[in-house]
Parts: structure tokens; sequence; C-alpha cells
């Protein structure tokens, strides 16, 4: 190591001075996400698992709600908001805010609703998601033999559990 050191040319003073300046702004950044992160961790809550917990549940729902007769009128009329799934944890993670909402069939929304209403009941929130304005995706059924499946964007029910990050 003492070889390679004194091979090694000097520096000036400005460049010394550079270096050093940029090790201490290294040091601020690598505390300040550090600090971040242990805080992040902090502000969750117990809510968050409770709010977890209806997830998988909300999604047998939604499947069912999916199903539609493409031969009724309006089959995917309704709106519901959409579940998040995250591949690096391979779970679902959220549920989204309006204008992310899945159009699903009407018929079908009372075990949505129901568990909406579990999910608003513990303090659960509907998060933000980006998604394109509900014009460029209007429900559709989609047809495969007697049954569909609804896709797109449907339009707000006239309550959701509340929105946050």
């Amino acid at each position: 190591m003492c070889a390679l050191l004194a091979f090694r040319e000097p520096l000036s003073v400005r460049e010394w001075m550079a270096r050093r300046a940029m090790g201490r702004r290294g040091t601020l950044l690598c505390l300040a996400v550090l600090f971040a992160v242990l805080f992040a961790g902090c502000s969750s809550d117990e809510a968050d698992d409770l709010c977890f917990d209806l997830l998988p549940e909300y999604r047998a729902a939604m499947d069912e709600a999916l199903v539609c007769d493409p031969a009724q009128q309006d089959p995917c009329g309704a709106g519901r908001p959409i579940l998040v799934f995250s591949e690096s944890t391979q779970a679902f993670t959220a549920l989204c805010a309006p204008p992310c909402l899945g159009a699903v069939n009407p018929a079908s929304t009372a075990k949505l609703d129901e568990i909406l209403q579990r999910f608003e009941a513990r303090g659960c929130k509907l998060r933000y998601c980006p998604c394109p304005p509900p014009e460029f995706m209007p429900p559709t059924c989609s047809a495969s033999g007697e049954t569909g499946t609804c896709w797109g964007y449907g339009p707000a029910p006239p309550h959701l559990p509340p929105s946050g990050w």
C-alpha cells in the first residue's frame, strides 16, 4: 500500500479542497439517506398491516367483479380502485385512488364495497397511482364466449375511502 501511495501524483491545494468538500457532501448525503430510511420505517403503523390483510380478499372480489356479459347494456359501467402488485415483494401493496378506477360489472360490486368500507374503517387510505386519463381506456367488456372480462377505467362510485400517501 505504501508503494502505491509513493507513486501517486501530488494534489494541488485546489484539488485537495475539492475532494475534501466532496467527501463532506457525500457524508451528509449518506446521513440524510440513512435518516430518511430509519424514520420512514418508523412512520408506518399497525394500520398498514391491517390494510394489507384486506388486499387478497379484495383481489378475489375484484376477479368476480370483472366477469361481464357482453349482451347486457353497460356491463362494465362501475369503477372500483385498482390493486397495485409489487414484483419485488410479490404481494399487493395498495389500492389506487381516482382516476385509476378499474371498470367492473355494476351487478358485482357489493363485495368490493363491503371490503372498501372495512378498509376505510381501519384507517386505510387509497394511494396515488399514475395512470392515463380515463378517456384513453373507456370501460369495455371483452367477450370470450358467453362471458367476458371488464377492462378499462370505470366511473367513481358515490363514496370511496380517503386518499393519502
